[in-house]
């Protein structure tokens, strides 16, 4: 993260502290449930495989938009802490096995 929000270590400490108490917040959490209920309505749609390539493929770019929203609290804080650093997936769809792993709630807690 190299812009203006986090160049500092004050910024820094800050939206740390911040994203934390987002994360932990009930208003984050009802998001959160109402995010989650969309990505279960479209890794379902996904499943089905109903209708065109192209209609299939608008809904997996929804489903990863939708997972990037309701991740972004712990995405940020693993990339301000530099906690759990993840190598980047070469591979930009889901597989079977990340559309059953998210459907019972996911991993947002």
């Amino acid at each position: 993260m190299d812009d203006v929000l986090f160049d500092t270590e004050e910024k820094r400490n800050k939206a740390i502290a911040q994203l934390r108490r987002l994360r932990e917040s009930e208003d984050w959490k009802v998001m959160a449930d109402v995010l989650d209920a969309n990505i279960e309505v479209l890794e379902t749609q996904i499943i089905v495989g109903e209708g065109e390539r192209e209609e299939i493929d608008r809904l997996r770019d929804r489903l990863r938009v939708y997972k990037d929203v309701r991740d972004t609290p712990d995405t940020l804080l693993r990339q301000l802490t530099n906690e759990d650093n993840e190598p980047p997936r070469a591979d930009p769809y889901d597989t079977a096995e990340d559309l059953t792993s998210t459907a019972g709630g996911g991993n947002l807690r």
